[in-house]
Order: C-alpha cells, then sequence, then structure tokens
C-alpha cells in the first residue's frame, strides 16, 4: 500500500511539472512522444491482424476434418428425428385478405338507465392458407 502511494505521488508531481510548462514545451513534448505512441498503436494492430489471419486460417482446416472425421455427417443425421417431411400447398392459393390482423370494432350502445357502452369485438380474420403436412418415414 506504501508503494501505490508513492508511485500515486510520482504521478502529481509528473502532471504538476506538465502543468506549470508553457504550452510550446508542451507541445515540444508531446512531438517527442508521438513516435512512441504510433508504434504502440500499430502493434497492437499488427497483433490483432495476426490473430485475425490465424483464425481464417483455421477455417479450411476444420471443414476438412470434420469432412474426414464424418462429424458433420452424424449431426446432420441427428437434427431430423421424425425423417422427411414433406410440405405441399394447395394448387389455388387464397387471395390475401385486406384487413389487417388484430383489428377491433367498436359498437356504442345505449344502456338502459341511458349510459352509453361501448363493446369491443373483433374482427373476424381473413381465412388462412391451409397447408397440408405429410410425414414420409423412411426404413
Amino acid at each position: 500500500m506504501l508503494r501505490l502511494l508513492r508511485y500515486y505521488g510520482k504521478y502529481q508531481s509528473a502532471r504538476g511539472a506538465m502543468g506549470g510548462m508553457p504550452v510550446w514545451a508542451r507541445w515540444i513534448l508531446f512531438l517527442a512522444a508521438a513516435p512512441g505512441l504510433a508504434l504502440i498503436l500499430l502493434s497492437i494492430a499488427a497483433f490483432l491482424v495476426s490473430l485475425l489471419a490465424l483464425l481464417i486460417l483455421t477455417v479450411p482446416v476444420y471443414r476438412v476434418l470434420r469432412s474426414l472425421t464424418g462429424a458433420g455427417e452424424a449431426a446432420a443425421e441427428n437434427q431430423s428425428p421424425l425423417g422427411e417431411v414433406d410440405f405441399v400447398e394447395p394448387a389455388e392459393p387464397v387471395a390475401p385478405s385486406s384487413d389487417a390482423d388484430g383489428d377491433v370494432s367498436v359498437t356504442v350502445r345505449e344502456h338502459a338507465e341511458g349510459e352509453p357502452v361501448q363493446q369491443l369485438m373483433p374482427v373476424q380474420p381473413s381465412p388462412r392458407r391451409q397447408i397440408e403436412v405429410r410425414i414420409i418415414e423412411q426404413e
């Protein structure tokens, strides 16, 4: 803990020394430090590019190994436990509805005591397309 307080004190004294310098001296110090800052940024960028290059090179190796071991085929077989499913649509498509789904009609009626009462009734949705599903089991 004592060491941390010493480092903080050194930082504050350097900051105070920088703040006491004239503006032109701060610019000269910044220009002297700029190449070092640029090299740090370039090294970080080079690290990221090399990491991406290594990751890009692993994709073809992964695909080759997956095809050689047959791991991709086993996963594909486990995906559809019911076999093939054949979707058949009717030959004549149904025309799209003009009403939007979720519309509500409002009916205002008078109650026996003379107060108006609003009744919300859902609009009947348009008929949907019927899709036939056939499950074909393979032996």
